[in-house]
């Protein structure tokens, strides 16, 4: 079964096996029965490439919510499709490889915490850089560079 998270799943004799394992004893006979684009792989990428190019109905929601940012935090097969609509998607780095692939920024630790730790780092950011603008002008001002065009 593909759970699309990225905990182990038992198998035993004659399983069918979808993308990988782990062998944990003994000897291992895997025999493949689809490759390329028959796979259960290729058919998900598929997906992921249909979602990236169109809206999810929870994505034309918020884009009703007064041009509110729609910011998506996910680990799995299953999360991807959104991380790829929403105005900021995130990944976990512990997650599957779509789900980093389908995200714009991809936190390096497996902590939710770091997400508010991002966006605080951001908005200070984002003050500080305007605040260096003011004291840019200032300058200007305070040099005279105003003077001839403004008479200030």
């Amino acid at each position: 079964m593909a759970t699309g998270e990225s905990s182990p799943v038992l198998k035993e004799a004659n399983a069918h096996v979808i993308g990988g394992t782990i062998n944990m004893h003994g000897a291992l006979h895997i025999k493949a029965t689809r490759v390329g684009s028959n796979t259960v792989l290729s058919q998900i990428i598929c997906l992921v490439e249909a979602a990236q190019m169109s809206k999810a109905p929870v994505q034309k929601f918020a884009d009703f919510r007064d041009g509110s940012i729609v910011a998506m935090v996910g680990d799995g097969i299953n999360d991807s499709p959104a991380l790829a609509v929403a105005d900021v998607g995130i990944a976990i780095e512990a997650g599957t490889d779509i789900a980093i692939e389908a995200a714009d920024y991809v936190l390096m630790r497996s902590n939710l915490k770091d997400v508010i730790t991002a966006i605080d780092l951001s908005r200070k950011t984002f003050s500080y850089i305007r605040w260096n603008y003011v004291f840019a002008i200032a300058i200007l001002v305070a040099a005279g560079v105003f003077f001839p065009l403004l008479r200030i």
